[in-house]
């Protein structure tokens, strides 16, 4: 299996900012923005369903709001739970490679992603639309 690695000789202590960075950029920051308009639509959703009730004949109009308030929800999480291994990981690798590089002369070679973090965020990929 061939991967594409970063090397960070001259500044090994930069990746682990690196990072940081992107977990910050392509993991908190989205899903921060997705659980705000999330929430935001599944309130609408929620409370249009509500005043939907008070009509006679809107059930099935409640009944669909409600189940798309649920979907984005799931979206969320399966958002959240599956791109988290894989930045966790990465930091993990990092963390380790700069400890193993400040107590030895000579820089380590850096390790490989656990596949299975990688997989499952290509796996998200077949929920999310």
């Amino acid at each position: 299996m061939h991967t594409c690695v970063e090397h960070w000789h001259q500044h090994p202590s930069r990746k682990t900012i690196y990072t940081v960075c992107l977990f910050g950029l392509l993991y908190l920051l989205p899903l921060l923005a997705m659980s705000v308009f999330s929430w935001k639509l599944s309130r609408r959703l929620v409370s249009t369903a509500r005043f939907s009730r008070d009509q006679a004949g809107q059930n099935s109009v409640t009944q669909g709001r409600v189940k798309a308030s649920k979907v984005v929800m799931v979206l969320l999480a399966a958002f959240s739970i599956c791109w988290l291994p894989y930045h966790v990981v990465n930091i993990l690798i990092d963390l380790r490679q700069a400890a193993a590089n400040s107590s030895s002369e000579t820089p380590t070679t850096p390790a490989t992603p656990v596949p299975t973090a990688v997989t499952e965020d290509y796996l998200v990929t077949t929920l999310l639309p």
